[in-house]
């Protein structure tokens, strides 16, 4: 029996129950030639299977929520450890929530997070001029904050301190 990939339709696949993440379905499908595929929904699961069928995504087993008490953290989780109870090999769990994927290492499985990038830079692209390079660094220093590194490093570093540079050295910006 081969191993199978689980992971949830609400923010990996969909965005909304009209749109999906196109890199993330091309993830998911390119996955799905080596596991099988097990789809976990907290949508009604007929709503669940129209957009499958309507976004040409296979799977082997689709699990919806239902009327089950649990949140749908916990509920993901109890139903990966279903899934371990009915033998299927457990190859790869997927999710955008980090502390679904955080159970999941916890029981021995191997985890990808998908992570959606925090800010996006709303000064590129632009017909306005371009921005003081304080903004950029300020923006910077905000991505960082929010991807958990310290924002009290500047873009460029010398002495602990700041220093203005040229355009060559945007290249530490993200």
């Amino acid at each position: 029996m081969s191993e199978c990939l689980i992971t949830s339709l609400e923010d990996v696949l969909a965005i909304d129950h009209n749109n999906a993440w196109p890199r993330h379905v091309q993830v998911y499908n390119n996955l799905g030639i080596t596991f099988r595929t097990v789809i976990l929904t907290e949508w009604d699961r007929d709503e669940a299977k129209r957009w499958l069928r309507t976004e040409r995504l296979k799977y082997d087993l689709l699990m919806d929520k239902g009327a089950s008490i649990l949140t749908y953290q916990s509920w993901k989780l109890s139903s990966v450890k279903e899934i371990m109870g009915m033998g299927w090999p457990i190859g790869l769990y997927l999710d955008s929530d980090p502390a679904a994927v955080q159970e999941a290492m916890a029981l021995g499985i191997t985890t990808l997070l998908i992570s959606f990038r925090v800010r996006r830079p709303n000064w590129m692209p632009s017909h306005s001029p371009p921005r003081a390079w304080d903004d950029l660094v300020a923006f910077v220093d905000e991505q960082r904050e929010a991807d958990g590194v310290g924002a009290d490093r500047g873009v460029n570093e010398v002495g602990g301190g700041r220093r203005d540079v040229g355009p060559l050295d945007v290249r530490h910006a993200h």
